[in-house]
């Protein structure tokens, strides 16, 4: 099967909402990338990168705190365990 097929394919299963996703994006693909003005290429050329010391996390293991969570597709990102997961 080659890709135009598998892409034809996978557009035939979707809804009519995803369907415009998919078409603005596809639009998007298609219109050229406009050069940045003279204020974003200042701001993408800077060096905005620089040693930073270690986060104080005063103690706290943050990788311990908080819940996990995993991404359900139709309703978005949702805690591991909840009634939504």
């Amino acid at each position: 099967m080659s890709i135009k097929e598998k892409v034809h394919q996978l557009v035939d299963e979707l809804s009519p909402e995803d369907l415009r996703v998919v078409a603005r994006m596809l639009q998007g693909l298609k219109e050229p990338v406009a050069e940045p003005d003279a204020e974003t290429r200042a701001w993408l050329d800077a060096e905005l990168v620089r040693d930073l010391p270690p986060y104080d996390w005063n103690g706290i293991d943050p990788l311990t705190i908080g819940e996990a969570v995993c991404y359900e597709p139709g309703t978005g990102w949702v805690a591991e365990g909840s009634a939504e997961a």
